[in-house]
């Protein structure tokens, strides 16, 4: 028996920034909010919507990894594992089970060091009153000025000190969220660019500069990514990473909605055999 492809986009309906319920490249797109969701263990792995299963049928799923609020992040998580231990198509997973790669800048920015590609010197701020003890590791690197983000948050949102004394600052102000923090060195850049990676490869690969298609080439080979956008900032000295996610807002130009869904139906029709 066939049954028609759909997407089930299951976010924080808290925290969620932008959920567009309806369809990509003509796959229905479902979005459920987190908290309507009770995952279930027994002989095997069962997720309900109300009386609903959405594990019975072939669906591709994609859920959302971060949310500010440290319980609805454990029952993203705890919903994740559902979904991964039936086998269902984890659109926007890492391929190799890393999970923390998919948000964690801190674990982005090692990955990338040990295969060689160029990232921005990044410091994990201590939680609460200990967030101070960040201010000298991450001075010593060489830099004159840096950025304070959210370790997992996907919007990339930063803070700039061009001193010690306006990181200081940062810091403290950082040990009052409840919630992690890095300290990156500011690299200059020319113009930022993203690659975009599809079904384990990149795409539209063809005009990126030698070193860039070197740096996506080792990223494929590791990460082995179904959907991934990557971010990257033009340097004097080459291309440098910034970042990734694996959020639905960044599948934004119809060439790549098209050939996701086109990879979609192709891994659903072939779980349906």
């Amino acid at each position: 028996m066939s049954h028609r492809p759909e997407i089930v986009h299951i976010h924080d309906a808290e925290h969620a920034a932008q959920v567009v319920p309806g369809e990509l490249d003509g796959i229905p797109l479902r979005a459920v909010p987190l908290h309507e969701l009770v995952p279930v263990a027994g002989s095997r792995p069962r997720l309900l919507l109300g009386d609903e299963d959405l594990l019975t049928t072939p669906k591709a799923f994609w859920i959302d990894r971060y949310s500010p609020d440290p319980a609805s992040a454990r029952f993203l998580q705890a919903i994740h594992e559902t979904v991964r231990l039936h086998g269902s198509l984890l659109a926007n997973a890492q391929l190799d089970r890393a999970d923390q790669l998919e948000a964690d800048r801190l674990a982005i920015a090692c990955r990338a060091a040990a295969l060689g590609i160029p990232v921005a010197p990044t410091t994990a701020v201590p939680f609460g009153r200990y967030a101070h003890h960040a201010l000298e590791p991450a001075t010593r690197t060489g830099g004159s000025s840096w950025v304070v983000r959210g370790r997992t948050d996907p919007t990339g949102a930063a803070a700039r000190a061009d001193d010690r004394g306006q990181l200081t600052m940062l810091l403290a102000m950082a040990a009052r969220t409840g919630t992690g923090h890095v300290v990156q060195e500011n690299v200059e850049h020319s113009d930022v660019r993203r690659v975009h990676f599809l079904a384990g490869e990149p795409v539209d690969t063809g005009d990126l500069p030698a070193d860039l298609r070197d740096h996506c080439a080792r990223l494929a080979g590791s990460l082995r990514p179904g959907y991934l956008c990557t971010q990257w900032l033009a340097t004097p000295g080459g291309a440098v990473l910034d970042g990734w996610s694996t959020s639905l807002s960044t599948l934004d130009a119809p060439h790549l909605r098209s050939r996701f869904g086109t990879w979609i139906r192709a891994a659903l029709a072939q779980a349906a055999v």
